[in-house]
């Protein structure tokens, strides 16, 4: 009975947490970016630039602070396949923010530092739904601390590195079914860990008016150490409560590396438009292995897949200090069909973006918006929780993103 309770919260780490990219990954680090649906890797917006290629900082006039923030709204509905009931997720606002610098050390040397959240958010699901043997509430943040320098070798080439600093703070909850017929009891898995990695970057201008952008961030393996806690009910045997005692414990798995790559052009008329790509490698994301103190050890299989997302984003600067955006962004999906289960209800996905710029003065204003619509998701597994309700059936889902970016040059 102790390894079924513990292998339910073993479903912990595949929690409901994106937001404009496949899987967990978050990319909601700069309105300007965000309203050319982040194709930005071989131009520069701004000090964004620190996350999505830092090659590009010695682009960027003059010294600048950038301060931003998201809104992020996910609906989410389910439909039983054999209930035919339909249930909702509850309404949650998500806000992670950023912060970048950008310093010019001389001509060629350009230092750089962002202050992200790449990965996150979550998803909570009503007590008594059927997949509540699964998942019932999941919640993950992110904050990541990333120094990097740009070196411009020639007038053509830039390089540039970083390193990646990343806490992760992830709590879990779902009910578990001890004896049929009687209350459920719940579960709650909750830990943190400090993750490294590094970033790398390449900008080379093909003319004056095209360049070509790469930039690439490591994997990083988390390694969440926590506690694991259960809430019986009054009627639970004395004997089967001592199985389930409150217990220490950590949980580890991999975060995916990822790879940019952009080409941009600029037109003498005003307009400028690059299309990009980015490839996420979700399979690292094999498994998730917990380790109790009482000595169990539980692996949850997930074997994701390797995904692209594709972009098109376009600029009109209608005067020199105000610019309109728009852009568009198709994301495949990660997760195969028999490992598919609603703590995430990623899939297929397609997003547009519109935004607004201004400078005036040293100060700049910025804001966008993202609207993505996800392709139905039918679920048709034994993923259960180990409680036999498999809550079989179509996921539906769409996301509204809202960013604000406000820059100080000096």
């Amino acid at each position: 009975m102790l390894l079924i309770a513990l292998a339910a919260v073993s479903c912990f780490f595949s929690g409901d947490y994106r937001a404009e990219a496949s899987g967990f990954a978050i990319y909601t680090h700069g309105a300007k970016e965000l309203g050319m649906a982040n194709a930005v890797t071989a131009h520069s917006e701004g000090a964004a630039s620190n996350f999505f290629n830092p090659a590009l900082l010695g682009e960027i006039e003059g010294n600048q602070v950038e301060a931003g923030t998201s809104l992020i709204y996910p609906g989410r509905e389910y439909t039983g396949s054999a209930s035919g009931e339909t249930v909702s997720a509850e309404s949650q606002l998500y806000f992670p923010s950023t912060l970048f610098g950008v310093y010019h050390l001389n001509d060629r040397c350009t230092a750089g530092v962002g202050i992200t959240s790449p990965f996150g958010l979550g998803t909570s699901w009503p007590d008594d739904w059927e997949g509540r043997y699964i998942v019932t509430d999941v919640e993950m943040a992110t904050f990541m601390f990333n120094p990097n320098i740009a070196l411009k070798v020639t007038d053509r080439l830039t390089v540039a590195g970083g390193i990646d600093m990343l806490y992760a703070d992830a709590v879990f909850e779902n009910n578990m079914l001890l004896i049929p017929g009687f209350s459920d009891a719940e579960s709650k898995f909750e830990g943190d860990d400090i993750a490294w990695g590094y970033n790398l970057g390449l900008l080379f201008k093909l003319t004056e008016a095209t360049s070509l952008g790469m930039a690439y961030r490591s994997g990083m393996d988390l390694h969440l150490e926590g506690t694991a806690e259960f809430v019986l009910p009054s009627s639970t045997p004395t004997a089967l409560r001592a199985m389930l005692p409150n217990t220490g414990g950590s949980a580890t798995m991999q975060l995916p590396s990822q790879l940019f790559v952009g080409l941009a052009c600029k037109l003498k008329t005003g307009w400028l438009i690059e299309a990009g790509a980015i490839r996420e490698e979700w399979s690292r994301y094999d498994n998730v292995v917990f380790h109790f103190d009482t000595g169990l050890v539980s692996v949850k299989e997930t074997k994701w897949n390797n995904s692209m997302a594709y972009m098109l984003g376009v600029k009109y600067n209608i005067t020199p200090t105000d610019a309109l955006t728009v852009g568009y962004l198709y994301n495949e999906d990660p997760i195969p069909d028999d490992t598919f289960d609603p703590q995430i209800t990623a899939s297929k996905k397609q997003a547009l973006s519109a935004g607004w710029q201004m400078y005036r003065g040293n100060w700049g204003v910025a804001v966008s918006w993202m609207y993505e619509r996800y392709d139905d998701r039918i679920k048709d597994n034994q993923v259960d929780g180990g409680s036999g309700l498999t809550a079989n059936g179509t996921y539906e889902q769409y996301t509204h993103i809202g960013a604000l970016s406000v820059t100080y040059r000096f």
